[in-house]
């Protein structure tokens, strides 16, 4: 799970990065949550999840990554894609848009290119991977566990949804 080349929608000829895309940071996390064991795959990876399956969703998580071993607890991630600084701090100043997700999750990230978070703005037991050097996502700031209620129908419905998206 560490430092994923970046993929080559991300690399210029030279290796040098562009300015990375939302697009080209959720292939980062993708690449991140590939591959399989003996069992088939460690992690089941879905895009664009709404809070609710009804007309009444508002919000929308870049990325949720299951961990499907149960020596992990079969873990839930939550990632929230930031590409500009304008907007890190555009999320920061709305609190209410990630909680609709942090709630379920076990671990809460924020996937920014390098430079785009600075030194203690991150919430609380939010954890931070940066795009880096050519290298792909590396761990900045652990995330801590966090203690999640339970997935209700509506938001399992929405992730099943973006999992038959990604058929």
């Amino acid at each position: 799970m560490s430092g994923q080349p970046f993929p080559k929608s991300a690399q210029l000829e030279h290796g040098e990065s562009e300015k990375l895309t939302e697009r080209a940071m959720l292939a980062l996390l993708r690449a991140r949550h590939a591959g399989a064991a003996g069992n088939g795959p460690r992690w089941a990876f879905v895009t664009h999840v709404r809070d609710r399956a009804g007309f009444d969703a508002t919000r929308t998580l870049d990325a949720v990554a299951m961990d499907t071993w149960p020596s992990s607890g079969c873990a839930l991630h939550g990632f929230e894609v930031k590409v500009s600084r304008s907007d890190w701090l555009r999320e920061l100043s709305q609190p209410g848009k990630a909680a609709a997700f942090v709630r379920f999750m076990d671990y809460f990230w924020i996937a920014a290119p390098s430079g785009v978070v600075r030194g203690g703005e991150l919430p609380e037991g939010w954890g931070l991977l940066e795009a880096r050097d050519g290298r792909g996502l590396r761990v900045s700031v652990k995330a801590a566990r966090l203690l999640p209620e339970p997935v209700d129908r509506s938001f399992m419905a929405c992730l099943m949804r973006a999992a038959c998206r990604g058929r």
